[in-house]
């Protein structure tokens, strides 16, 4: 009997179907379509901490640029202006060098007090009174003689220079007259002239022939 009841309840049971292959498919599909919007949640939780880092980075670089960039500019101007001093004081110092040259070589009996002031202009004080004290002894044979001379430069150039001292070698020709000769003679000198800035003036510390 009781046999007879089970077997009627199993008859009477609706069978459990098994998942046909297309809705295992779909079911793992699903799956994955939750997975991906998963990680698209994700990925969209974590897009404005990126973001924000990378701006924060961004920023760092072009700070980073923009003081190298200074710093390139400035180096860049100060030699610039460094090596323009040194050439405008080249340009100075040779054209002061070449009139002074020629005044200090020119001389003519007749105005020989006038000429050795106007050459004192130019010299630093020490020399000044270097120059004066040879030239007062000087005067006396000059005007004996009735001496002329007219200098002009034959070749000059700077030795060195800087904003406030330089040196240059001029290349000094004298055509020299005087009672004692019928014919001018022409001497020529080679001279190093030592200078100074002084007052924004450049000024004759030194002369040597050689």
């Amino acid at each position: 009997m009781t046999d007879q009841i089970d077997a009627a309840v199993e008859t009477d049971a609706p069978e459990r179907a098994k998942p046909t292959k297309a809705e295992r498919l779909e079911a793992k599909a699903a799956r994955l379509r939750e997975a991906e919007a998963r990680r698209a949640e994700a990925v969209d939780a974590a897009g404005p901490r990126r973001r924000s880092t990378g701006l924060v980075v961004a920023v760092a670089v072009l700070a980073v640029l923009a003081t190298a960039l200074a710093t390139l500019l400035t180096v860049g101007f100060i030699s610039w202006k460094h090596q323009r001093d040194l050439q405008s004081a080249r340009s100075e110092v040779l054209t002061s060098a070449r009139q002074f040259a020629v005044q200090f070589g020119t001389y003519d009996y007749q105005k020989l007090d006038a000429q050795f002031a106007a050459v004192a202009t130019h010299l630093t004080p020490d020399f000044k009174a270097v120059y004066l004290k040879s030239s007062r002894g000087l005067k006396a044979t000059i005007v004996q003689y009735k001496g002329k001379s007219v200098a002009s430069v034959r070749g000059i150039g700077v030795t060195s220079a800087g904003e406030s001292k330089a040196s240059v070698v001029v290349f000094l020709d004298q055509t020299v007259t005087n009672t004692q000769s019928t014919v001018p003679t022409v001497d020529r000198n080679r001279l190093l002239i030592q200078l100074e800035r002084h007052h924004g003036q450049w000024q004759i510390k030194a002369i040597r022939t050689r």
